[in-house]
C-alpha cells in the first residue's frame, strides 16, 4: 500500500473516530436541554392559557356587572328590556344568550344568537339550580363549561342578582351565557407538533375539554396528576410527557394538562441528526479522496527523483568508477531535470499558499465588515423587536377599557329607550367613558414616543426614565399578574438618551418577567433607585423568579447567548442593554443572585445593578 493511500485512509478513520465522538456527546446534550426546554415552553403555553381565561373571565365579569345595573320600573318593560339585551349582543360578538330571571325563578326575558325570535319557557323554573340560589346570596356565579348544541362552542354561564340602582331592592337575577371562542383558538395554537391538550373540572373530576391527541392517553392516568408537574408515563408502549397545572378563579377549579409523545418531541432532532451524520462522513471521505489525489500528484515529482538516484548509486558501486566520469552522463542529467520539476513544483505551490493568504485576509477584512454591518442590523432591529412587544402588551391593555366603553354606551341606550336615564347617569356614564378614553389617549402618547426616539445626547432625569418606562410595560406585568414595588425617590441626571436608556430597561424587565412566568404565588418586581454619593446613583431591579443557573450567569451579557429555546430567543437582548450602558451612558451593570425575605415570605431572584455617573 503505497503512502499517499495510507496517509488518507488514516485521515479518515481519525476523522470519523472524533465526529462519532463529538457528534454522540452532542446529541446527548441535544436531548437534554431540549427537554428542558421543551418543558418551559410548555409551562409557558399553560400560563398564557389560564391567563388568556382569566382575562376573558374578568372581562365579562365586569359585562354581567355593568348589565345588572338596572331599575324597578325597567324590569317592568320586557320588550324594551329584550333590545338592551340584543344591543350589548351586538355589540360584545361573544355574548350568546341573556335572560332575565324573576325572583320566583322564572323566565322573563330572553335573547339569543342562536334563537333570533327566542321565547320565554314559562314552564322552566330556576329556582332550586345552584346558579339561581347562589346568585341571589350576592355572588357572581360561575357555571361548569359546556359545548354548545348549534355552533359546537365552548362557553359558560354566569349569573348575578340585580339590584335596583335607587334603592338597592334585589329585583330578579341576570343570566348571561358567554362564548369561550378566545380559549379554543388559543388552544388551537398550542396544539402543533401532535400536542394534546386536556381541561379537567376538579370539582367533580370530568374532562372539560379533551383533544384528539390527548384521547391516546388513559383518563386514570391524567386525572392522577396532583398539583403542578411534570411525568413521563408510558402508555401502550409510547412514552408520553405530561405537563399539569391548576387553574383557579372564583369558584372554578381546573386541572390543565399539555401531553405529547417523545417520538414526536425527539422525531425532529433525530432526524436532523442523522442526516448530518451522513453529510458529515460523506464530506471526511471525500477530504481523504481528496488527500490522497493531492499527496499522490505531489509526491510524484519525488518519487523519480528517488528512483533516479538509487539506479545512479547502483551502478556507481556495481562499476567501480568515480562520480566524475558519471557527471555527463545521461543519468545526471535525468536527475538534474527532476530535480528543476522539482524545485518548479515546490515554487509554484508557495506562490498559490501565498496568494491564498493574500485572498485570505481579504476575506477576513470582508467578514468583519460584513459583521459590522450585521451588528448596526441587529442594534436598529433590537428596538423594533421592543416594539413588536409594545404592540401585543397595548392590545391587552386596551381590551377591558373598550369593553367598558361599549358597556356603558349600551346602558344609556337602553335608559334612553325606557325613558330612565337621568342627568347624574348621564354625568357618571360619560365620566367613565371620559376616563377610559383618556387612558387609551395616554398609552398612544407613551407609545409614539418610544418609537419616535431620538438620537441627542442630552442631559436625562434616571427617575423620569424609569416612569417612562413602566408606562410602556405596565400592561405586560399586569397581564402577568406581577407586583411592581417601586422605591425611586432619590434622582439624578446624566448625560444620555433617554430612548435607548428605556429600551435596556425594558430588556431587563421583560428578562425578570419571562423568569417568573412558572411562579403561581405572588410574582414580585422590585425597582429601586439609591444615591451613593454626589456623582453616582445605583439602580436596582430584582425579582423573585428563582435567580438565574449559577453556570451561566458570567455569560449572559455574551453576545448570542440565550438561555431561552431558539424560537424565542436570540440572545441579543442582554447583549444590547451591556453596550447601550456601558458604551453609550458610561455606566456598569452587574447581575447577580440574592436570596431575601417580603412579608414574611422567603423569596429567591436574579438582581441586576446598574451604577451611572454624572
Amino acid at each position: 500500500m503505497n503512502l499517499s493511500l495510507k496517509i488518507s485512509l488514516l485521515a479518515s478513520v481519525i476523522g470519523i473516530f472524533f465526529m462519532m465522538l463529538v457528534f454522540l456527546n452532542t446529541q446527548n446534550t441535544l436531548n437534554t436541554q431540549s427537554k428542558q426546554h421543551i418543558i418551559t415552553d410548555y409551562k409557558n403555553d399553560i400560563t398564557k392559557l389560564e391567563n388568556t381565561i382569566k382575562l376573558i373571565l374578568e372581562k365579562y365579569t365586569e359585562v354581567v356587572n355593568l348589565s345588572s345595573l338596572l331599575r324597578k320600573d325597567a324590569v317592568k318593560n320586557p320588550e324594551l328590556l329584550k333590545k338592551r339585551f340584543n344591543n350589548s349582543m351586538k355589540n360584545i360578538p361573544l355574548i350568546k344568550k341573556m335572560i332575565l330571571i324573576s325572583l320566583d325563578g322564572k323566565e322573563k326575558v330572553i335573547s339569543s344568537r342562536e334563537r333570533l325570535f327566542a321565547a320565554v319557557d314559562t314552564g322552566k323554573s330556576y329556582k332550586n339550580e345552584n346558579i339561581f340560589k347562589e346568585a341571589l346570596k350576592g355572588k357572581t356565579y360561575y357555571s361548569n363549561v359546556y359545548f354548545t348544541k348549534d355552533e359546537n362552542e365552548m362557553a359558560i354561564d354566569i349569573s348575578k342578582r340585580i339590584i335596583d340602582i335607587r334603592t338597592n331592592e334585589i329585583i330578579g337575577l341576570l343570566i348571561v351565557q358567554i362564548s369561550l371562542g378566545e380559549i379554543q383558538e388559543q388552544i388551537s395554537n398550542t396544539l402543533v407538533n401532535g400536542n394534546g391538550i386536556s381541561i379537567i373540572n376538579l370539582s367533580n373530576n370530568r374532562f372539560i375539554y379533551k383533544s384528539s391527541e390527548a384521547e391516546k392517553i388513559n383518563e386514570k392516568k391524567l386525572l392522577s396528576l396532583k398539583g403542578k408537574s411534570v411525568k413521563i408515563i408510558e402508555e401502550s408502549g409510547t412514552e408520553y410527557f405530561l405537563i399539569s397545572s391548576d387553574f383557579k378563579f372564583d369558584r372554578l377549579h381546573w386541572k390543565i394538562i399539555i401531553s405529547n409523545s417523545t417520538d414526536n418531541i425527539f422525531s425532529h432532532i433525530k432526524k436532523t441528526f442523522n442526516i448530518n451524520l451522513i453529510f458529515l462522513i460523506i464530506a471526511i471521505l471525500l477530504l481523504a479522496l481528496i488527500m490522497f489525489l493531492f499527496i499522490k500528484y505531489s509526491l510524484k515529482p519525488l518519487r523519480i527523483l528517488t528512483r533516479e538516484i538509487d539506479a545512479l548509486s547502483n551502478k556507481l558501486n556495481a562499476n567501480k568508477r568515480s562520480a566524475d566520469e558519471f557527471k555527463d552522463s545521461n543519468e545526471i542529467t535525468n536527475i538534474k531535470q527532476h530535480f528543476h520539476t522539482f524545485s518548479k513544483l515546490i515554487e509554484k505551490e508557495r506562490e498559490k499558499l501565498e496568494e491564498y493568504n493574500k485572498s485570505l485576509e481579504t476575506k477576513i477584512s470582508q467578514e468583519i465588515e460584513m459583521n459590522k454591518k450585521h451588528e448596526e442590523k441587529i442594534a436598529q432591529n433590537a428596538k423594533l423587536v421592543s416594539m413588536g412587544e409594545m404592540i401585543g402588551n397595548i392590545a391587552h391593555q386596551w381590551r377591558q377599557p373598550l369593553s367598558i366603553i361599549s358597556t356603558s354606551i349600551s346602558g344609556m341606550e337602553m335608559k334612553s329607550d325606557i325613558n330612565d336615564l337621568s342627568k347624574e347617569e348621564i354625568k357618571n356614564f360619560s365620566n367613565i367613558i371620559i376616563k377610559q378614553v383618556d387612558y387609551l389617549s395616554k398609552t398612544i402618547d407613551d407609545f409614539r414616543r418610544f418609537i419616535k426616539g431620538d438620537d441627542d445626547f442630552l442631559k436625562i432625569s434616571i427617575k423620569d426614565t424609569l416612569k417612562e418606562t413602566l408606562s410602556l410595560v405596565n400592561a405586560a406585568l399586569k397581564n402577568n399578574y406581577i407586583k411592581l414595588i417601586e422605591n425611586t425617590d432619590d434622582d439624578m441626571e446624566i448625560p444620555g438618551n433617554k430612548s435607548e436608556l428605556t429600551q435596556a430597561l425594558i430588556n431587563i424587565i421583560n428578562n425578570a418577567k419571562d423568569s417568573m412566568a412558572d411562579i403561581k404565588s405572588e410574582r414580585l418586581l422590585f425597582i429601586s433607585t439609591k444615591l451613593i454619593d454626589k456623582e453616582s446613583l445605583e439602580l436596582k431591579i430584582l425579582d423573585n423568579g428563582g435567580g438565574i443557573d449559577p453556570k451561566i450567569i458570567s455569560r449572559i451579557f455574551e453576545p448570542y447567548f440565550s438561555t431561552k429555546h431558539q424560537s424565542l430567543g436570540t440572545g441579543i437582548g442582554l447583549s444590547m442593554v451591556d453596550q447601550i450602558i456601558r458604551e453609550r451612558h458610561k455606566g456598569v451593570i452587574f447581575v447577580s443572585n440574592e436570596e431575601y425575605e417580603y412579608e414574611g415570605t422567603s423569596c429567591k431572584g436574579a438582581c441586576f445593578r446598574i451604577v451611572f455617573k454624572k
